[in-house]
């Protein structure tokens, strides 16, 4: 990650063994959120 270029992040958790999705970002905006 560095100033002015683009950053995708997938925050996840792992509950129980299943890998939970808890927020996608893209671009420097959530796009999703379990919430």
């Amino acid at each position: 990650i560095s100033t002015g270029k683009r950053a995708d992040l997938i925050l996840f958790t792992i509950e129980d063994g299943k890998l939970i999705i808890q927020q996608t970002i893209v671009a420097g905006k959530v796009v999703y959120s379990c919430d």
